[in-house]
C-alpha cells in the first residue's frame, strides 16, 4: 500500500481585510445611502386599520403619542415611535415599493404621510426634523458604510481580491513566489505532504494546515484538491476562496510513501472497525430490531 503526498506553498488573502480606502471610495460614490432622517412611524397589521387611523390623527382624535402606544407594532422603532435604522439605505430596505421613499422625504416637520405599505405592515411616517447630509469623517456614519458593504456588497469584496489574487499570479509566474509575495505583502506559508483525503478520513494520514488557517477546512473543498493533485512540480495554481480567503498556492513535490507493517495492520484494524460499526447502523435501524439490551440486562440478570 503506498500513498501519493503532496506538499505546497500557499499565500492567502484575507477578505477581512478589505481595505478602508477601498470602503471611504464606495461611501462617497454612494453617499446619499447614509442620510439620516429624523423621522416617527406607527405600525399596524392591517391597511383598513391604518387609514382609520391616519384619519383620526388628521382630525385630532387621536395623538400621534397615543396611537404608537395603543396600536404600533413598534418594528423598527424605540417603544414611542422613534425610527432607531434611520439612514436611506435602512429606511428603503423596510419599503415594500422603494418609489415611496420619496412620499417620506418630501414631509415638512410634524407631517404625516399616507398610508405606506411597509415589510411588516401598514405605515404613518411622522417627520420630526431635518435630513442630516452623511458625514464620513463621522464615525457612526463610516461604521455604517462598512457595515452596508460587508452586508450587501459582498460580490465587490470577491471581487477586489480575486483581482489581487490574479495580480499575485501572474507576478509569481514571472519573479517566483517568494518575490510576488513580498511585493503583494503577503505571508509564504507552508503545507506538509499530504494525500489526497478528502474529509479527513481516519484510514489515512490529514491535510495538517498548521497556521494556514485559509486551508483548516481544506480537506472538504473539491476544486482545492483537484486543483493540487492535478499539478506538475513548481505549478502555480489559479486563485481558489477557501471560506473567507482567496488562495494561491504552488505545488512543492510529490511523494509516494510506501506503508510500514505497523500502518498496514492499523488500517486493516480501522477497515474492520468500519465495518462493523456500519453493520450494527444498518440492523440497529431496522424497524423490526426492538433494542432491549438495557431491558434484559437489569430485569434478568441483575434480578438474579
Amino acid at each position: 500500500l503506498s500513498e501519493e503526498k503532496r506538499s505546497i506553498e500557499t499565500v492567502s488573502f484575507d477578505k477581512a481585510d478589505y481595505p478602508e480606502s477601498e470602503i471611504r471610495a464606495f461611501g462617497k460614490e454612494n453617499i446619499d445611502l447614509f442620510n439620516t432622517y429624523s423621522l416617527s412611524m406607527i405600525t399596524v397589521k392591517e391597511e383598513s386599520q391604518a387609514k382609520k387611523l391616519l384619519g383620526q390623527l388628521n382630525n385630532g382624535e387621536i395623538t400621534f403619542e397615543d396611537a404608537v402606544s395603543e396600536y404600533s407594532e413598534k418594528y423598527y422603532t424605540d417603544g414611542d415611535g422613534k425610527i432607531t435604522e434611520n439612514f436611506t439605505y435602512q429606511i428603503k430596505e423596510n419599503l415594500e415599493n422603494e418609489e415611496d421613499f420619496a412620499k417620506i422625504t418630501v414631509l415638512a416637520a410634524d407631517s404625516l404621510s399616507e398610508v405606506i405599505k411597509t415589510n411588516t405592515g401598514y405605515s404613518i411616517y411622522k417627520s420630526t426634523g431635518e435630513k442630516v447630509s452623511a458625514n464620513l469623517e463621522d464615525e457612526a456614519t463610516f461604521d455604517a458604510v462598512k457595515n452596508y458593504v460587508k452586508t450587501n456588497k459582498q460580490s465587490m469584496i470577491d471581487d477586489y481580491f480575486a483581482e489581487k489574487a490574479k495580480t499575485f499570479v501572474a507576478t509569481a509566474k514571472i519573479d517566483g513566489f517568494e518575490a510576488a509575495a513580498k511585493k503583494a505583502e503577503v505571508t509564504v506559508g507552508s503545507i506538509q505532504a499530504f494525500p489526497l483525503n478528502y474529509g479527513d478520513v481516519s484510514l489515512l494520514d490529514k491535510l495538517n494546515s498548521g497556521d494556514a488557517k485559509a486551508f483548516a477546512n481544506a480537506s472538504t473543498n473539491e476544486e482545492f484538491l483537484t486543483k493540487v493533485f492535478s499539478m506538475e512540480v513548481d505549478e502555480i495554481s489559479e486563485p481558489v476562496t477557501l471560506g473567507n480567503y482567496v488562495t494561491v498556492f504552488k505545488l512543492e513535490s510529490i511523494q509516494n510513501d510506501k506503508s510500514d507493517a505497523e500502518k498496514l495492520e492499523k488500517v486493516a484494524n480501522d477497515a474492520s472497525s468500519f465495518d462493523e460499526n456500519g453493520a450494527q447502523s444498518v440492523l440497529l435501524a431496522s424497524k423490526k430490531v426492538e433494542n432491549n439490551v438495557a431491558d434484559v440486562y437489569f430485569n434478568k440478570f441483575m434480578s438474579r
